[in-house]
């Protein structure tokens, strides 16, 4: 019986530990945007937060695979790929402006923190796929 139990105790925590080797984690991210004369506050606020995504997404992984192919001495193909892991949801975003004077002139920065919720295994999902799916 007892062997019949450990080994029950062992098939449950293999099953729990594949089960939760998906991780999901929250990543904080930070961006900064130098707003333009052409530029309106809202579109300086969206590329401020795009920024801390990016940031967000860096934090949590970034797998770069490259390809080169050379004749003859001659470099004839160049590939480089960079897969992020995927953004599941986005929290507590807060953006604020920043201003500041360089050389004299008056400027405004927005700055941008926000917690991203990230599936840290959608790199490796990534590189499971064929080729023709990495393509879409």
């Amino acid at each position: 019986m007892k062997k019949i139990f450990s080994l029950l105790l062992i098939i449950v925590s293999l099953l729990f530990t594949f089960i939760t080797s998906a991780a999901v984690e929250i990543f904080d991210g930070e961006g900064k945007y130098i707003m333009s004369d052409f530029e309106n506050h809202d579109i300086a606020k969206q590329r401020a937060q795009q920024r801390a995504e990016k940031d967000a997404q860096k934090k949590a992984g970034v797998a770069l695979k490259t390809f080169s192919r050379s004749i003859n001495s001659e470099l004839t193909d160049n590939e480089v790929s960079a897969v992020t892991n995927n953004i599941i949801k986005v929290s507590d975003i807060k953006i604020v402006p920043v201003t500041f004077e360089a050389e004299g002139e008056a400027g405004l920065m927005y700055k941008a923190t926000l917690k991203a919720t990230i599936d840290t295994d959608g790199i490796y999902s990534w590189f499971k796929l064929d080729d023709k799916e990495k393509l879409r």
